[in-house]
Parts: structure tokens; sequence; C-alpha cells
């Protein structure tokens, strides 16, 4: 009856360790999750003349907009990204590398010349990265790993120790 009760003990702390361990997981992978929401870029709107050559640029296209490039490059254009050429007071220029859809679909391109007056579209912004989110991105990276790594040594493998007595009986 004793080697029973001690085989039930043993299943029933392998099983806390274990979801222990799942749960530091867990809680490491929706820290990591938060962290990449937040961190790397950071999206800054810009004017025309802010602007240098070859920086990558999203310029957010309005119904003017999407009428202008409905022939070019397809109709409910919401965003155009690339890189800037050029621009003034009277609207910008730039390689676009990428078209979003209104409907969320993305088109790739390939530096395809988009010229848009300035009445076409709503705003210009910039995509830089942001080195302080990174670095917190980074250091919430490492603290996960720690936290999980740390919930394994603690808590065990869920494999007995050895401590304990032997069973008994010959077993024949």
């Amino acid at each position: 009856m004793t080697a029973i009760k001690e085989s039930m003990t043993r299943t029933s702390r392998a099983g806390r360790a274990a979801l222990r361990c799942l749960s530091a997981g867990a809680m490491s992978l929706g820290v990591v999750g938060l962290m990449l929401n937040v961190a790397c870029y950071a999206y800054n709107p810009q004017t025309p003349g802010e602007l240098k050559p070859g920086e990558d640029v999203f310029v957010h296209v309005n119904a003017a907009g999407r009428a202008i490039l409905s022939q070019d490059v397809g109709d409910s254009v919401d965003v155009v990204e690339g890189k800037y050429v050029s621009g003034d007071a009277a609207g910008v220029q730039i390689a676009a590398t990428d078209v979003q859809f209104i409907s969320g679909i993305s088109s790739p391109r390939s530096d395809v010349a988009v010229t848009l007056p300035r009445a076409a579209y709503d705003s210009v912004t910039t995509k830089k990265l942001a080195i302080a989110s990174t670095g917190w991105l980074i250091a919430g990276i490492v603290a996960g790993v720690i936290v999980l790594i740390t919930g394994v040594n603690v808590l065990g493998s869920g494999t007995p120790s050895g401590k304990g007595k032997p069973p008994t009986g010959t077993g024949n």
C-alpha cells in the first residue's frame, strides 16, 4: 500500500512541477509578446521639407489619392511604403516598395515611382529604429529566458531524486 501511495505522491509532485514550469514559460512568452508590440520602431509624422532622399516613408493616401493611384497601382490603396525621392509643399515622389490596401492585403513592388500631389495624401511618416525600446525588448527576452531556466532548475525536472525508501519485495 505504501508503494502505491509513494508513487501517487511522486506523480502529483511531477504534475505540479510541470504546471509551474508551463506557467513560467507562458509568462515569459507573454512578456516577449508585449515587448514586441512596444519595441523596435517609432513612426513619426513628417513634412516633405523634413525628409531626406532615401528615407523609408509611409504615405497615408486619402480618397483623392486612391482615385489618382487606381490606374497605376490599384483601387483602395491605403498606404504606399517606399524610399523618399523628393517633395515639397506641392506633393511627394517616392520609389514604392510596398502598397497596402484598405482590405489589409499588401502588394510588394520593385521601386515603382509614385508621385502624389499634396491633396492626395493625409500624412507622411518615417520609420526609425527606436534604440531605447529595442533595448527594453532585449532585456525582456533575457529576463524571460532567466525566469524559464530558473523555474526549471528550482522546480526540478519532475523525476524522482532517489531520496526515500527503496521499494520492498522480491518481485517474484
